[in-house]
């Protein structure tokens, strides 16, 4: 009898010991399974946080395009130096860039506040104020958080059109390719400075070199965004060398490139 009851005790004691076992054992799938869905929770929330980023960079260089389009679509105006298309029809030479930060207080562009880069990136006297400055709010766009740097690039100069390459239903004379080039980023999500930030922004936006700005940003850690836009300026004037006094300019969009 007393062998039984041994017999008993001891089996009811491996009972305990297994059920401990299992509950361990269920204890460590359960924890498991909560940090992979901590894990995969994280790494959903990277990924929409990163679309919303790529997202707002991606409208504030659409928007810098559309300002720049819709601004001087079928104008009617004469020359004059601070008219952002006659001046890269007629004070610009083939390669150069005229740069300008997007401010978000005025709707149209002013060449009185750009940097005219010469093709080797020198600059010419009294144009050298456009680049973007961290310090300054009306730099900023998109709620303030962004800022966005536009360029042209001359590559094309204004050339006269025999009559039948004009295009259907407009008088137009002349036409020029120019080359548009935006890069958004958001400072707040890097430590980049002012004196970084014009280190990359001050490199030239040519040909085949027009991501370098993009590549040095990027190099520093800032969240950024580079889209290439070509447009066709077509002309009417008067004049038989295609400079001077110009009116009915159409801006044409044609190719488009993300970097």
């Amino acid at each position: 009898m007393a062998k039984l009851r041994h017999q008993q005790l001891r089996t009811a004691h491996y009972q305990t010991g297994a059920t401990l076992v299992v509950v361990l054992l269920l204890l460590v799938v359960l924890s498991a399974i909560s940090v992979m869905a901590v894990k995969q929770s994280n790494s959903s929330l990277k990924i929409a946080a990163a679309a919303q980023v790529d997202n707002v960079l991606f409208q504030a260089n659409d928007k810098a395009f559309l300002r720049f389009e819709n601004s001087h679509k079928f104008t009617n105006t004469a020359y004059h130096s601070s008219n952002l298309l006659n001046y890269l029809i007629n004070d610009m030479q083939l390669g150069e860039s005229l740069i300008f930060c997007v401010d978000s207080s005025q709707l149209t562009f002013d060449v009185n506040h750009v940097t005219h880069q010469t093709i080797d990136g020198n600059v010419y006297t009294g144009k050298n104020n456009g680049y973007c400055n961290l310090d300054s709010p009306k730099d900023y766009n998109s709620l303030g958080k962004v800022i966005t740097q536009l360029s042209f690039v001359l590559s094309q100069p204004l050339t006269k059109l025999n009559k039948n390459e004009h295009p259907q239903n407009l008088p137009t004379a002349c036409i020029a390719n120019i080359t548009g080039v935006a890069t958004s980023l958001i400072p707040a999500m890097s430590s980049i400075n002012q004196s970084q930030l014009l280190q990359c922004f001050k490199h030239t936006n040519v040909d085949t070199q027009i991501d370098k700005v993009s590549n040095c940003l990027k190099n520093l850690g800032a969240v950024v965004s580079t889209h290439r836009q070509d447009y066709q300026l077509l002309v009417n004037t008067n004049q038989p060398n295609c400079l001077g006094e110009i009116s009915n300019i159409k801006v044409n969009p044609t190719s488009w490139a993300e970097y």
